[in-house]
């Protein structure tokens, strides 16, 4: 039941390229060849393709045109709440425009005049455009995220009013407003569920340590509370008689279930703990005995099959996965009292460390271990003096609990910043961790330390196999690169965003977590280029090598000469000293040399530039021998210089550039001019993610080689890369 519950767990992401047909038809041989088990698994893997893909006809076409209705919308959850920028879901309560109709929802966005509120109700003139499904690998997907909170269009507030609408929810969220910080932001997070309000402090503090999903209404949250629901009405002496008592103490936990639920706007890891809980609390009225791994496959799989794109919820299959390693945990060590939960909480803290840091790049220091022993049993005592705060509003233990919680976050800080506790252990010591924490974990009649024998070289000593390739993601108008060699990873440009506001790094930084980050270079200053700085340093640990071209040289290190990068050389080809003009003029050009092959990065450099350029490739005698051209300035006219793409004689040219950008990149002339030249054309806008790979020279596409079910426009093979349909989606001349 353990494997039958962890494939169920995956069922949403089953990486199926096969039709619903094929699915079926490879379910009746496999019945047929009595494996029914996997047979009803590919059946059910059909059905799911099935609803996905009538779900993706509510949304709207990428390539459809932007526009401008007028309505109204009433905001169901917050997004994001910053200075200048808010965003929201949002359900349609009345739109002039045809092909809508009430009750559909949207991605609500609005500039700094306006802060939603859940509840609200927003109307005004509204820009409706389609949200846009980038193409990576391992990156974040818009489509999918939007099937998910069942959004069909992105709605942005041009003009309009916020009309308040009075709740008991929404009076009581503005009952904390009153409170000092610390304490208010904690309560709206927990009980709320919104972080706006978090003290930077604090959300610092708990980001550091690891556990900033804690600051939230999670599963956890919710599991802790109805559990004690359960056992608070099993202290009643009413009812006397014990099957009544059941149904009484059943009654209270899904009673208390529904109320959270609604309470949290229907949350996904809410749900699924809600619906746990109830099935928990039911089972036993019917004489039923369910193991708890039983009672997660029934759970993943009744909210899948009662709404799909539920399980396409990142929170939604995180929690689900959390939930199926604590009972794993739970049916192993067979805990009783206190002191074995912490013990529990130890090993957990312990090994989850380890994978997180190892798989997922992130840094634990020693205090976040620690920290998760503590502050997770803490839980409950805060949930409850935050309630009975709000309920009876005591002044005294609202001043009381944010002392408590002032000094907790002040010693947590010292601790963290100043003394060997922010220190981030060695993998050795990660390795004696994991260790200690499978020896807790493991069943004891198992063999713990032979299977550890095992599982630490496995971990630890086995090095990548990856071949050296550069990958260009698909960030929309903007420019990022990944040069992947062995472990060591180097990002080219940062893609477009704003300090303290938005970017797209989670496009791109996934595929570098847990390797070896050894340097950031950046093109130039351009914010399409390098907008997403600030955000990259905070989510990966700083490389020793970060420089810039252009005004970047005045914030980072100057373009420097020559990188060695795993079994890459990337050597800078412009400019070799100061240069006066614009922007795209000193923008660093690089050249990436591996196995006898080659590829120039161009940034946005101009025509003066590119001369330059071809200056340098002569002197190495590289003219009409460079394999890869990442075409400079997104194919604007600025760049390409006829005689530059003609002498360069490159085989493929790469083009990053947004889908229907205002820019009309790329244009015409610059896509017509490599095609005559014999290259190969490439774009992110209709190609996803490229990738060049230095061995075999070959550059392959991500929607071809990943074939996408959120995209409703078939991607055909071209030839050279410019045809009918390359020509079109370039937009009119900019």
């Amino acid at each position: 039941m353990m494997i039958w519950s962890l494939i169920v767990s995956s069922l949403p992401w089953f990486p199926s390229a096969l039709s619903p047909f094929s699915l079926i038809l490879l379910a009746i041989m496999l019945i047929l060849s009595r494996f029914p088990w996997l047979g009803l698994f590919c059946i059910v893997v059909a059905i799911q393709e099935i609803r996905i893909t009538d779900r993706v006809e509510m949304l709207w076409p990428e390539s459809a045109q932007v526009v401008s209705c007028s309505g109204e919308v009433r905001v169901d959850r917050i997004l994001t709440q910053a200075i200048d920028f808010s965003s929201a879901s949002a359900t349609w309560t009345r739109i002039d425009c045809p092909g809508f109709e009430e009750g559909s929802r949207v991605k609500l966005q609005a500039g700094p005049n306006y802060r939603f509120q859940t509840g609200d109700r927003v109307q005004g003139l509204f820009r409706l455009s389609p949200l846009i499904g980038f193409q990576n690998p391992g990156g974040f997907d818009a489509r999918r995220h939007a099937l998910a909170n069942g959004w069909r269009v992105k709605a942005q507030l041009v003009d309009g009013e916020i009309l308040p609408q009075t709740s008991q929810r929404s009076s009581q969220r503005d009952q904390t407003n009153a409170w000092p910080n610390p304490i208010r932001g904690l309560a709206q997070a927990l009980l709320f569920g919104e972080k706006q309000a978090l003290d930077p402090r604090v959300l610092a503090v708990f980001e550091t340590l690891g556990l900033s999903h804690l600051l939230a209404i999670s599963g956890l949250h919710v599991g802790l509370v109805l559990a004690a629901l359960w056992w608070l009405a099993g202290r009643f002496v009413w009812p006397r008689h014990p099957h009544h008592r059941a149904i009484f103490r059943s009654g209270i936990v899904c009673i208390g279930a529904y109320f959270i639920a609604s309470w949290t706007l229907f949350s996904p890891s809410v749900v699924r703990a809600g619906v746990m809980a109830t099935l928990l609390s039911l089972i036993p009225l019917f004489g039923l005995r369910f193991t708890l791994h039983q009672v997660i496959a029934i759970t993943l799989v009744w909210i899948v099959v009662f709404d799909p794109m539920i399980a396409l919820s990142t929170g939604f299959l995180m929690s689900a996965g959390a939930v199926l390693l604590i009972a794993q945990i739970l049916w192993a060590t067979r805990t009783r009292g206190l002191i074995h939960l912490l013990v529990m909480q130890l090993g957990f803290s312990c090994v989850l460390a380890v994978l997180l840091s190892h798989w997922l790049g992130f840094d634990y220091p020693w205090l976040g271990i620690l920290a998760n022993l503590l502050i997770v049993p803490l839980l409950p005592l805060l949930l409850l003096v935050l309630a009975t705060a709000l309920v009876f509003d005591w002044v005294w233990l609202i001043a009381v609990a944010n002392t408590v919680i002032s000094w907790g976050v002040e010693t947590l800080e010292l601790l963290l910043f100043r003394t060997n506790f922010g220190v981030i252990p060695s993998e050795w010591v990660l390795a004696c961790l994991f260790a200690l924490g499978a020896s807790v974990l493991l069943p004891k009649p198992s063999p713990r330390w032979s299977f550890l024998a095992l599982v630490i070289p496995l971990m630890f000593q086995f090095e990548s196999r990856e071949v050296d390739r550069l990958v260009i993601h698909d960030v929309g108008q903007g420019s990022a690169s990944t040069l992947i060699s062995g472990t060591t990873r180097a990002i080219f440009d940062l893609a477009a965003g704003q300090a303290e506001r938005w970017s797209r790094t989670g496009q791109f930084l996934p595929m570098s977590r847990g390797f070896d980050l050894a340097a950031i270079l950046i093109s130039h200053g351009d914010m399409d280029h390098s907008g997403g700085l600030v955000s990259a340093l905070r989510q990966v640990s700083i490389p020793p090598v970060i420089e810039g071209g252009g005004s970047m040289g005045d914030w980072v290190r100057p373009c420097h000469a020559t990188h060695r990068l795993g079994d890459v050389l990337v050597e800078l080809l412009w400019p070799i000293g100061p240069v006066e003009g614009s922007e795209n003029r000193r923008s660093c050009v690089y050249l990436l040399s591996a196995h006898g092959r080659s590829v120039l990065m161009m940034g946005d450099a101009d025509w003066f530039a590119e001369s330059q350029v071809l200056k340098a490739l002569h002197r190495r005698n590289l003219l009409g021998e460079i394999d890869v051209v990442v075409v400079s300035h997104h194919g604007a006219r600025d760049g390409s210089n006829p005689s530059f793409v003609q002498l360069v004689g490159a085989k493929h040219a790469l083009i990053s550039v947004g889908q229907s950008n205002r820019y009309g990149h790329p244009h015409r002339e610059v896509l017509a001019g490599w095609a005559e030249a014999g290259a190969q054309l490439h774009r992110t806008d209709l190609d996803g993610a490229l990738t060049f790979d230095f061995r075999d020279g070959q550059v392959s596409r991500y929607r071809q080689t990943n074939p996408s079910r959120w995209s409703q426009e078939p991607i055909g093979q071209r030839s050279n890369g410019w045809s009918d349909q390359s020509i079109a989606g370039s937009r009119a001349d900019g």
